[in-house]
């Protein structure tokens, strides 16, 4: 006899599933071992979810912070010219305003394809840290893995197609005094126009996916509570 359904009497196990019982009526012992274990793994989903929104927001965060980067080091050349330390102002005299700012400004878009060059190397591990969890860590089903898999796609086009030529490209304008109309400078611009796309597309991407993941965590963490609310006045039988 079930130690908690002690009016239901239960039959003995089949040879075929001798863990089955066949009874219309479950035992409450076997329906709360069932609410644990669906509460631990919940629990266990939750966090992994929590984490990969985390991996999201540092892709996410990293990808404004290089653009901020990226304009304030070309920036920088302008203002060392406007006003130089008195040791600089000597080194522009002698090499002129306008030979010193090319110089500066190489400077400075040498500093942005390194530091390029190695966040599209971040943003793939980061992106793969991300595919992985979803897939294997999650329940989340195919569209999140699908919109991670779309986005490292995007990183990759961008870090070994469009990085490099934009290298090659801005490296061939950096010393030429006036590069509009050249057609190294159309050719820049066109792949610059293509990373930028790539680059809203992916963040895009990864904003929805974001959101996605901070409302089903909200979700969950409603039916965790509801789960541990075990006190209800139309519960009690359970307590017994």
């Amino acid at each position: 006899v079930c130690p908690l359904w002690t009016h239901q009497p239960v039959p003995a196990p089949t040879p075929a599933c001798p863990r089955f019982v066949h009874t219309s009526q479950a035992c409450p012992q076997d329906l709360f071992t069932r609410s644990n274990h669906r509460l631990r793994y919940t629990e266990i989903f939750m966090s992994t979810r929590r984490f990969v929104a985390f991996l999201l927001g540092v892709w996410l965060g990293g990808s404004l912070f290089m653009y901020v980067i990226a304009t304030h080091n070309l920036a920088s050349a302008d203002h060392v010219l406007a006003s130089p330390p008195p040791a600089a102002a000597k080194i522009i005299d002698s090499l002129g305003a306008d030979a010193a700012r090319l110089l500066l400004r190489h400077q400075a878009s040498e500093l942005n394809r390194i530091y390029f060059e190695y966040w599209g190397v971040a943003q793939l591990v980061i992106g793969g840290a991300v595919f992985g969890l979803l897939l294997f860590a999650t329940r989340e089903g195919k569209w999140p893995v699908v919109t991670a898999l779309i986005m490292i796609l995007f990183v990759a086009l961008m870090r070994f197609i469009l990085t490099p030529d934009l290298v090659t490209f801005g490296r061939q304008l950096d010393f030429v005094a006036n590069p509009v109309g050249t057609a190294e400078y159309t050719r820049f611009w066109g792949v610059h126009r293509a990373y930028g796309i790539a680059e809203m597309v992916k963040s895009g991407l990864g904003l929805m996916l974001l959101g996605l993941l901070l409302f089903r965590v909200q979700r969950k963490r409603r039916s965790v509570h509801q789960l541990h609310t075990v006190d209800d006045p139309d519960d009690r039988h359970i307590d017994r």
